[in-house]
């Protein structure tokens, strides 16, 4: 039997088919008639918070028509500011983006709040993400909901209010050959195309991408310079 609420909370009621409902009224039809606004979920909390959320967007002036879901809009925004990231970096957004999918899904924009990003973030540090991915997967979100604040989907940007995460100073030491092992590598290397190349990455600095990208031009006559004007770009491996 549906049970009474107290005034704009409506009417809730456990239906045959398992889910809750609660309907309310929601102001007048053109006729006069009255119209009403339903919410379905699986418990009552989840119809309860459909409903705030409803009344809450009412009192802010957020687009109702427009309500999205997390991973919906996110994929909305980077379609729409893919143009802006070079070709190799839309890579590493889009594994960042899939991370923050799984992260929130099909919650609303409007249901996220600051200590739902706090909590996303200290996840990561558990998870071992460093403090660089932490710090790129807090950006991204926060374009995420900028993009969204300025679209009238969400009353504020949550990201803005949450507390950033404090760097743990224990950056990943990279590895590097030793003087030693450089002058063995040069001494044992073949003298094929393979072993020159490498020889030339150990000699002079030059990243892979340069090395790939050298044309005959760029060096002196007599070998003794190297002049850098180019480099490839690799994308997905190509």
């Amino acid at each position: 039997m549906p049970s009474k609420r107290s005034h704009g909370e409506g009417t809730l009621r456990h239906r045959s088919d398992g889910r809750w409902e609660l309907r309310m009224m929601d102001g007048y039809q053109k006729d006069g008639s009255p119209r009403f606004k339903t919410f379905y979920g699986k418990t009552q909390k989840e119809v309860k918070l459909k409903l705030k959320e409803y009344q809450d967007a009412l009192i802010s002036g957020v687009q109702l028509d427009t309500i999205l879901c997390f991973e919906d809009w996110a994929d909305t925004w980077f379609e729409g500011h893919r143009d802006n990231i070079a070709p190799t970096t839309q890579e590493s957004y889009k594994y960042c983006l899939k991370m923050l999918k799984e992260g929130f899904y099909h919650r609303p924009l409007t249901v996220i709040r600051p200590i739902d990003i706090e909590n996303f973030l200290k996840g990561m540090r558990r998870d071992g993400r460093s403090d660089s991915y932490i710090s790129k997967a807090r950006g991204m979100l926060y374009q995420i909901f900028q993009k969204a604040e300025a679209n009238d989907l969400v009353r504020r940007n949550p990201v803005r209010l949450a507390e950033k995460m404090r760097a743990t100073g224990t950056a990943k030491r990279k590895e590097a050959f030793t003087t030693a092992e450089v002058a063995h590598l040069m001494k044992v290397l073949p003298d094929d195309r393979m072993g020159l190349s490498i020889r030339l990455l150990l000699g002079t600095g030059m990243r892979m991408q340069e090395l790939l990208a050298l044309e005959p031009q760029f060096i002196e006559e007599d070998g003794s310079v190297i002049h850098i004007r180019q480099a490839v770009k690799v994308v997905k491996g190509t």
